[in-house]
């Protein structure tokens, strides 16, 4: 059973949000997803493997082909057990297929998506903590820690956390659709101004705004406009506030749907 902790980050924007940790269960329960996958991916090789070595004979060289053969597997599988977690949180921002189940991801400690770096240090590190105690440290780490961080965490500058479920009509998509002005449009020179995540502060912004009084949320706003008119070069508008930031955040996602 999870007790829901609070973090509280700044953005380099210098936006305030919060952002639910993810607990010891629901991490556990993530970590053992990932684990069976592996598992059962490490095996599938492993029979491969069994069935090429009993294909290879008993003649000259066999031994060594044989021996060859078996480190490959070895080495394999350890990339599997080390590096796929990597490139699952790089590829779906934060998140393996465990986590994902679970409803959480990994994010930098001031809130953007993890990058390559990150990720290899924190699950490198993953190792220490599944020692000495099949992950006792990790999980002592995770249970005592303010932001439930195991030591590759820590060493990473990452956090757990839960993805928020919010009441919104139909997909992420159709939610930014809804409030972005139609008569706002960015170019290619403009959007790439911005940074990979600022599309989550937006989103984390637009989100959450119906759940900010409305003094603070006139002023956090106002606040984002001035930051991301400026970042992009935009000239000034009589367009509200949270129509020209939806606009941006649909014009970025466009872009990295794109690939341009």
């Amino acid at each position: 059973m999870d007790l829901t902790d609070h973090v509280h980050l700044e953005t380099p924007e210098q936006v305030e949000l919060q952002f639910d940790l993810a607990g010891l269960g629901t991490r556990t329960a993530a970590r053992i997803i990932d684990w069976l996958i592996k598992f059962a991916v490490s095996v599938a090789v492993a029979i491969v493997a069994s069935i090429a070595i009993g294909g290879l004979g008993n003649g000259a060289g066999s031994e060594d082909r044989i021996r060859f053969l078996a480190m490959f597997v070895l080495i394999f599988a350890a990339m599997v057990w080390i590096f796929v977690d990597v490139l699952f949180e790089v590829w779906w921002n934060g998140q393996t297929p465990g986590k994902r189940m679970l409803g959480c991801r990994v994010v930098r400690e001031g809130g953007l998506p993890i990058d390559f770096t990150s990720s290899c240090i924190r699950n490198v590190l993953s190792i220490v903590d599944f020692l000495p105690m099949y992950n006792l440290v990790g999980a002592l780490l995770i249970a005592s820690t303010a932001k439930h961080q195991r030591l590759g965490d820590m060493a990473a500058g990452t956090i757990v956390i839960r993805d928020r479920k919010v009441a919104i009509p139909g997909d992420p998509q159709q939610f930014v659709v809804q409030f972005a002005n139609a008569d706002v449009a960015f170019t290619a020179i403009q959007l790439s101004k911005c940074a990979p995540g600022d599309r989550q502060v937006l989103r984390s912004f637009l989100q959450r705004h119906d759940r900010i009084a409305p003094g603070p949320r006139e002023v956090l706003s106002r606040q984002l406009f001035d930051t991301y008119s400026a970042k992009v070069g935009a000239e000034p508008t009589d367009v509200p506030p949270l129509g020209w930031l939806a606009a941006l955040l649909r014009d970025l996602d466009r872009k990295a749907e794109r690939g341009y």
